[in-house]
C-alpha cells in the first residue's frame, strides 16, 4: 500500500509539474485530432501504433496549427520502412 501511495503521489507531482497526465492522450479519440497530425483518421499512421509518447506528442495543443508527424515502432516493420512512412506522412499532412 505504501508503494502504491508513493506511485500515486509521484504521478500527481508529474501531472502538476508538466500539466499533462501521462495517459490523457492515450484516451483521446483519433476522430478529435486535427487532420495535420499522425494518428488522425486521414493519417497514414494508425493511432494505435504511435505508442503512449507518440500519442502524447501529437495530442499536444500548444503549437497552434503545427504539423506533427510521429511514426511509432509498431507503425512499420523496420527503420527504413518507418523513415519512408514518416516522409509520406509529412507529405500528406502538408
Amino acid at each position: 500500500r505504501a508503494l502504491a501511495a508513493v506511485g500515486i503521489i509521484a504521478l500527481a507531482g508529474y501531472t502538476a509539474a508538466t500539466g499533462f497526465a501521462p495517459t490523457a492522450a492515450a484516451s483521446l479519440p483519433p476522430s478529435r485530432l486535427p487532420a495535420g497530425v499522425s494518428g488522425a483518421p486521414q493519417s497514414l499512421v494508425p493511432w494505435d501504433t504511435l505508442g503512449e509518447q507518440g500519442r502524447r506528442f501529437v495530442a499536444l495543443d500548444n503549437a497552434g496549427q503545427a504539423i506533427r508527424t510521429y511514426v511509432g515502432v509498431d507503425s512499420a516493420p523496420d527503420p527504413p520502412a518507418r523513415a519512408a512512412l514518416a516522409v509520406r506522412e509529412l507529405d500528406r499532412a502538408g
